[in-house]
């Protein structure tokens, strides 16, 4: 049995789009549960493999913030997941 390891912040992520397509998308974990701050401004996560992120596009507006993504090892559309090793 293995365990998926815990997201961190900086680590890169593949997270595939809510909307459209579902197109997945390179991803850098902003914001982990081990970041939150009591009194900063990032909004609450709901578990400890929920990540806060910034999306890379290769269109006009290049990032996008996506908050409290949860994580899917199948990759369903609005989760977040680790890249597959190659």
């Amino acid at each position: 049995m293995s365990t998926v390891p815990k997201p961190t912040l900086g680590r890169i992520v593949r997270y595939v789009g809510k909307y459209g397509i579902h197109a997945p998308r390179a991803a850098i974990v902003s914001c982990s549960l081990a970041d939150l701050m009591p009194e900063g401004d990032a909004p609450a996560l709901d578990s400890d493999m929920h990540v806060h992120l910034t999306v890379f596009t290769p269109s006009e507006a290049g990032m996008f913030p996506e908050c409290n993504i949860p994580y899917s090892e199948g990759g369903e559309p609005g989760t977040w997941s680790w890249p597959p090793r190659v």
